[in-house]
């Protein structure tokens, strides 16, 4: 176990240090406060000192005048404070939101596919070019790696046979995070030896909807006429990678393939001069936490236990041992729902004829805009209307 816990360590700084390293000019670290950007911070943080050169974290955190019920990440964010060569960087992006400078954001990319809270990106951006840095290490694709939840390994000792350990782990872990014990162990331990179809049936809080038309803006019509005959195939290849089969390295696997064609994505548009770099990108860091036991990765209560074992003595352990995560943006919601009238407005100036009228299914848009967004947890605010804003405002140009 140590030696895989130091062999994972050791990739994890080489990875890192492939990028700093490479870069003339001074580099930047996304800092959310959870345990990937947290990692690559603390590790960049080092590499960096020890050239003699200075880091600059970034860290979005609510605005001063934020109604108050909201929270974010930085009692966490702070745990960084004194950091040697680290200089800390707080954005709130006051005025910001998701249907900003939309015309800039298409020409930045070449797809209309980016992420919601692109505005942050963009501070972001902007805040790193101020300080003369060219580079900004961003810590997604963590839970393809090293903090990989090692789904389907309690089920995998259960279908061995070892149910005591099944139910001893699923228990720890809901004594530290409270909840019920059984309801995790019918989860982690029990779901996943069930056949595909009796598993897609099975009620399961905050499930994801298996109509995965109904998961994007495009029009049924516009989907079946492009796809034609693939479409069935394609949509059960699709359910098929939604269930978590008892092998926790065949669903890391499977994550890390649909994946994999993500990384092209840009967060941001890239007008500012500014890179963002996935240093968790890395197919021979995938290779090795993938292969790494099971136990490494739900380890004494703990899931994601891979990256915490290895960042011991890294990472602050406040962070190290969170189990709790804020979502990132924690006031997009009102964000959103001021810009509403911006989105509602490129949608409604849509005219037959145009590429968006065949391709969109407008008035199912049409009528999520129309409401309000209750939190940041809300998929049609989160995902589904500003991605139909975006391919609108990318099809306008045809």
């Amino acid at each position: 176990d140590e030696e895989w816990v130091e062999a994972v360590r050791e990739r994890i700084f080489q990875v890192v240090a492939e990028w700093t390293q490479r870069c003339a000019y001074p580099v930047a670290a996304l800092l959310s406060g959870g345990l990937d950007s947290s990692s690559v911070t603390a590790v960049a943080a080092r590499l960096t000192a020890q050239d003699n050169r200075r880091l600059v974290s970034l860290s979005a955190v609510l605005p001063p005048d934020t109604p108050p019920g909201l929270s974010d990440e930085r009692c966490f964010i702070d745990t960084f404070c004194g950091t040697p060569g680290l200089g800390m960087v707080y954005v709130t992006a006051p005025d910001a939101g998701p249907f900003d400078r939309l015309e800039e954001l298409v020409r930045g990319g070449d797809q209309p596919l980016f992420t919601s809270r692109h505005y942050l990106y963009t501070a972001f951006a902007t805040e790193a070019r101020q300080r003369g840095a060219r580079l900004i290490l961003e810590g997604i694709g963590g839970e393809l790696g090293p903090s990989n939840p090692g789904n389907g390994y309690i089920a995998e000792r259960a279908r061995r046979g070892d149910w005591a350990y099944a139910w001893s782990e699923t228990r720890r872990q809901m004594q530290r995070r409270g909840g019920s014990p059984w309801r995790n162990f019918t989860a982690q331990a029990v779901l996943p030896l069930l056949p595909g179809w009796l598993q897609r049936a099975a009620p399961r809080r905050g499930q994801v909807s298996l109509d995965l038309l109904a998961r994007t803006p495009l029009h049924r019509d516009f989907v079946q006429h492009a796809l034609g005959e693939r479409l069935p195939r394609l949509l059960q290849e699709a359910k098929q990678s939604m269930r978590e089969a008892p092998d926790q390295r065949a669903n890391q696997l499977n994550l890390q393939r649909l994946a994999w064609g993500l990384q092209g994505s840009s967060g941001f548009n890239d007008y500012t001069q500014v890179c963002l770099a996935y240093p968790f990108f890395d197919r021979r860091l995938w290779a090795l936490c993938r292969s790494a036991p099971g136990h490494l990765k739900v380890h004494n209560g703990y899931r994601r236990s891979l990256v915490r074992l290895s960042m011991d003595g890294v990472l602050p352990p406040k962070i190290q041992w969170r189990l709790d995560k804020q979502p990132f943006a924690s006031d997009y919601h009102l964000r959103y729902n001021r810009q509403r009238p911006a989105a509602l407005e490129l949608l409604r100036s849509i005219r037959p004829g145009e590429p968006a009228w065949e391709i969109l299914d407008l008035p199912r848009l049409l009528h999520l805009v129309e409401r309000n967004a209750q939190d940041n947890l809300d998929q049609q605010a989160l995902g589904l209307v500003p991605t139909a804003v975006y391919i609108a405002q990318f099809l306008k140009q045809f």
